[in-house]
């Protein structure tokens, strides 16, 4: 799954840190009940075998279907007399019975259904239930049903969402982790619809009044959540890897966006096989794309994608879909599909390190500075998200497991080196194939596969929340030629004393490297961090230090405070090449306005560094700059190769201001890139007040990718608020093309804009239905106060039913 919240799933309770102690670093020989987590995984007393999974009367009208399941399960203790499945209160079992025919009781326990056998099973004896149900499903729980209502782009379709809980909504199924099984799927359908699911496609036939039966089997076993069905109009788009079929579904009108975005998948497989020595394990490989997504879930073999593909002018902009999206869900086929997380507090074994694999599958197709690119941004996304909420890995709804899981693993392969780290992996895959884990499994291979008890790592980095923070100070004496670093380690633990895992550790202990620039070379050391508090001496240098970098290599996942004089910051963003030290030098040189050394090294790197995302950060930083200093750099950083440097500086510009400033933002109006075009809409519509209404017609009329352009445009409207009755209506003209219109009228209407809360108000009888849905999230947003007495106004001339009721629920909630 790509980075989604993760949902309110854990429907069985936490609370697993009574039973570990952090006194002490975990040794080699911990019995694992000692890790936290651990007493997460769902017991049960029969083991899932085999599903085949029958669906018909598929109805988009009713969100229902008719199904038969067959399950063949083993008991796994003597006299196993009943059976307790996961079924939604909205299936509803019409016939039970045995492989022998037999009826069967059943009864209902909340969401679960209970199957009471002819006879009690001795330990590992199976059993064949046949459970024959009809199933109304709460639209999007498990299945989501889509039908066609107007807009374009979006043929009716259903899809399916196991992870966590969600099967468990069309068919009766054990729906923990901790338990895989084979399965099959067959689904009756219009002819007009294609059906994909996992595994090998058996057959597709034809039937008498017109429909077609397909079956797919999954002859590997997964765990149940990972069960699939994506059913749509779809084209088919072949491609292969070792004669392996590699396929994706996309909707007709996309045919042509297919290859140029999924044509790269053999060469991730192919190199994802390398990295980790394990072929890919599947029958095939499937991405189909569907509506309404959030971004991807990795079902085994057969990939859910949303619908945006890029066109050719998106890839400029280095589109999510084709840098993140695609090798993340590509990876789960080995983590998380392969080998699976034993219990959702270790989840991050499926997301953490599928999202590692993402940066791995760049550096070995475009390098190390391209990985550092991509691990640069989990690193953002890791420290926006602990400063809200700081938690371990290892946790239930742990809220860090995508970044900070990349991060620890690409930390992990830093201090191995490449042989011993991917031996790691593949030792663990191996292990635990078409099977579980726990986090420590992966220490345990390791350890076995290099000897390192990596126990510690473990207990700072897995089990602890947090980060270290460093606060450096350099001290260099002359007469004996020696450097002497001070380094304290200043975190602090935020965690109330309720709270339910461990403090963060007050020490984290790592090797680190520091490498001194002198006048006649460089000089690099090696150190342990073991202390809160305690000092580097690095002696004999040939001269004084011109650059000191504390962790060369940015090898530790840290905050940094570490005062420096101009000139050496000024070295090290002209000579690091790691992209997260010259960030943290623009950073540190941005501090000091006044400075025309650290200006001048700033607009330097903005127009001459050589790595795009370097010459972004430089520009980003230029405007708190004198602009004689901006201005000249900014010129040409805005005629830049990269689109996301020329979007940077468009950006930069505009917050300067004046009249050349807005002239190259006009300029940037017919750049190639959407982003920049994206950049430029925004400042022109607030501060181009002499042509503000020529530029909110071209931008609300711009055609983009992810309608960037136009939502930027709305958003300017929104900014400078109402007063102007042409410009609401030409939001209000869009009300049928994007949400973001409703939501921009929302925002007019929170500044005072009545005339924009009367338009939304009155699309609320707009005759398209998703118009009236978009409206109604937009009310939604605003206060009772300012929208109430318009919406009793209105609500009893609604013509639409569902939308009268909807309103009437919104009103009285707030009285």
């Amino acid at each position: 799954m790509a980075r989604p919240q993760l949902p309110s799933i854990m429907r069985f309770a936490t609370l697993w840190l009574s039973l570990f102690a952090f006194a002490a670093p975990l040794r080699a020989q911990a019995p694992a009940t000692w890790v936290p987590g651990n007493v997460e995984t769902r017991s049960h007393d029969f083991d899932m075998v085999h599903q085949r999974i029958e669906l018909r009367d598929i109805r988009w009208d009713s969100t229902s279907l008719n199904g038969r399941v067959i399950t063949t399960l083993a008991a796994r203790r003597q006299s196993l007399d009943s059976v307790i499945l996961d079924a939604s209160a909205g299936i509803a079992i019409t016939r039970a019975m045995d492989a022998a025919g037999r009826a069967l009781r059943t009864a209902r326990r909340g969401d679960t259904l209970v199957v009471h056998l002819a006879k009690p099973l001795r330990f590992g004896e199976s059993a064949r239930i046949t459970l024959d149900y009809h199933a109304h499903i709460e639209n999007g729980h498990g299945l989501t049903f889509i039908y066609a209502d107007g807009r374009p782009h979006r043929p009716q379709q259903l899809w399916s969402m196991g992870e966590t809980t969600g099967n468990s909504a069309w068919f009766p199924t054990y729906e923990s982790p901790n338990d895989k099984e084979t399965w099959e799927v067959i689904a009756t359908v219009p002819a007009r619809m294609t059906v994909v699911s996992n595994g090998r496609l058996v057959s597709d036939a034809r039937n008498s009044n017109g429909s077609h039966t397909t079956r797919w089997s999954q002859e590997q076993p997964s765990a149940t959540y990972l069960i699939s069905i994506a059913i749509a109009p779809y084209a088919r788009i072949h491609d292969q890897w070792r004669g392996i079929p590699v396929d994706y579904y996309v909707y007709h009108e996309d045919s042509a966006l297919a290859r140029p975005l999924f044509g790269y998948t053999p060469d991730i497989i192919e190199t994802y096989t390398k990295l980790t020595g394990v072929k890919y394990p599947w029958a095939k490989y499937a991405q189909e794309t569907v509506a309404d997504f959030f971004g991807g879930e990795e079902m085994v073999s057969a990939t859910e994608l949303v619908d945006w593909l890029p066109d050719k002018r998106a890839y400029a902009d280095r589109p999510w879909y084709h840098w993140l999206l695609i090798p993340h869900e590509l990876a789960h086929q080995w983590f998380g599909d392969y080998e699976t997380t034993e219990n959702w507090s270790h989840l991050w074994l499926n997301e953490g390190f599928a999202e590692f694999m993402n940066g791995a599958y760049w550096e070995a197709k475009l390098g190390r500075r391209v990985s550092d690119d991509f691990y640069f941004d989990e690193y953002r996304q890791f420290m926006a998200v602990d400063a809200s909420h700081s938690m371990p890995l290892v946790a239930a709804g742990s809220n860090n497991i995508y970044p900070k899981g990349a991060l620890v693993l690409r930390m992990l392969r830093r201090r191995l080196g490449d042989e011993r780290f991917w031996a790691s992996i593949h030792l663990f895959l191996m292990r635990h194939q078409f099977g579980n884990a726990v986090t420590e499994d992966v220490r345990e291979a390791v350890l076995d596969a290099t000897g390192e008890n990596l126990a510690q790592f473990w207990a700072e980095w897995m089990y602890r929340p947090g980060y270290p923070r460093f606060s450096v100070h350099a001290a260099y004496d002359s007469t004996t030629r020696a450097l002497s670093l001070r380094v304290q380690q200043t975190q602090s633990d935020s965690a109330s004393q309720e709270s339910a895992w461990p403090p963060m550790a007050s020490v984290f202990h790592s090797p680190v490297t520091v490498m001194v620039g002198t006048a006649s070379g460089d000089v690099e050391r090696h150190a342990s961090l073991d202390a809160r508090d305690q000092t580097i001496v690095i002696d004999s240098l040939p001269g004084a230090p011109t650059m000191v970098v504390f962790d060369a290599g940015n090898t530790i996942v840290k905050a940094l405070e570490f005062p420096q004089p101009t000139s050496w910051l000024a070295a090290q963003l002209a000579r690091d090449p790691d992209l997260w030290n010259r960030w943290w030098a623009i950073g540190e040189l941005a501090h000091h306005p006044d400075d025309p050394d650290a200006g001048s090294a700033i607009a330097k790197a903005a127009t001459s560094a050589d790595y795009f995302l370097t010459r972004e950060h430089a520009v980003t930083a230029l405007p708190a700059f004198p602009a004689s200093i901006a201005l000249p750099a900014l010129d040409v950083a805005r005629h830049d190769t990269s689109a996301q440097v020329r979007a940077a500086a468009i950006t930069a510009l505009a917050r300067i201001g004046g009249a050349d400033a807005l002239a190259a933002v006009r300029e940037a109006w017919s750049d190639t890139s959407y982003g920049v075009e994206t950049a430029a809409i925004r400042p022109l519509i607030i501060a181009d007040t002499a042509n503000r209404a020529a530029w909110i017609a071209r931008g609300l009329a711009a055609s983009s990718y992810r309608d960037v352009v136009r939502n930027a445009a709305l958003d300017a409207v929104a900014r400078i608020g109402g007063g102007d009755f042409s410009f609401t209506a030409a939001v209000d003209s869009l009300r049928g093309e994007t949400p973001s219109a409703a939501n921009s009228l929302a925002i007019l209407s929170a500044r005072g804009d009545s005339a924009a809360l009367a338009l939304l108000v009155r699309a609320l009888d707009d005759t398209r239905p998703y118009v009236r849905e978009w409206t109604l999230r937009a009310l939604r947003r605003l206060p009772p106060d300012l929208r109430d007495p318009p919406l009793g106004a209105a609500v009893g001339s609604l013509r639409d039913a569902k939308t009268k009721a909807a309103v009437d629920s919104l009103l009285h909630a707030t009285h």
